[in-house]
């Protein structure tokens, strides 16, 4: 029986099992680059210092993003198991930290990612409520959403489609909002206005916040021309 080295461990056994374990983190991804940093008889101890991450064409839960730069700290993984043939495991939670970017197509392809069309909708719900409509029955929430096209600008996004209800009567619908952050947990989208005649007449939203929840620590979020930056970090569990 031949003795791997730990080198030979580490590049045989445990590159390949991280790179599987990326990739079933996320629904897709074309490019993954990645470095394992650490000595030798800590990693073998199933204790990584540090790793260190890219990818590009990432989709992670529905949300689509063109670029991604992370590293995390500190990780603890089932070593021992994955020499024996067994898939890596998170043995407690890490802190990722990194940034990301969204292109107008990223954002488009987004937009029917369970996150986003539910806080899309909530928000319509919102809108109507001010406008003093009642909701109708069944609920905005059975409504179909296909949006045609996003447009990133400098503080500002907009977008354009259609709004099905469960009538199958079809509604062209404009979104206007300005983004940043309410905190590190939340996104704020101020001075909202939607115009989906005749569902709704043009109707303002001072302020409308979706909570990522208290595992996201965001630090900054940036609208350029075409694209959206965010950097900050997330809390990973196992």
């Amino acid at each position: 029986m031949t003795v791997k080295s730990p080198g030979q461990i580490i590049s045989q056994v445990l590159s390949p099992a991280v790179r599987l374990w990326l990739r079933s983190q996320v629904d897709a991804i074309a490019e993954l680059e990645f470095q394992i940093n650490g000595k030798n008889r800590q990693i073998l101890r199933g204790y990584i210092p540090n790793v260190v991450l890219s990818a590009a064409k990432a989709v992670y839960q529905g949300l689509h993003f063109t670029r991604v730069q992370l590293q995390a700290n500190n990780i603890r993984v089932n070593l021992g198991q994955v020499i024996k043939g067994q898939s890596l495991r998170l043995l407690e939670p890490i802190p990722v930290t990194g940034e990301v970017s969204l292109s107008q197509a990223d954002l488009q392809a987004s937009l029917s990612s369970p996150l986003l069309s539910t806080a899309i909708k909530d928000l319509l719900s919102t809108l109507m409520a001010a406008s003093g409509k009642t909701q109708p029955q069944p609920s905005i929430q059975d409504w179909q959403l296909h949006w045609q096209e996003a447009v990133i600008a400098p503080n500002c996004l907009k977008l354009k489609g259609i709004v099905t209800n469960v009538d199958k009567n079809t509604i062209p619908i404009v979104l206007e909002t300005q983004l940043n952050l309410a905190n590190a947990h939340c996104l704020c989208l101020r001075h909202t206005e939607i115009t989906a005649s005749p569902l709704l007449n043009p109707v303002q939203l001072e302020q409308f916040d979706i909570d990522l929840g208290e595992a996201v620590n965001l630090d900054t979020l940036q609208l350029q021309s075409g694209e959206i930056l965010v950097s900050g970090g997330v809390r990973v569990m196992p």
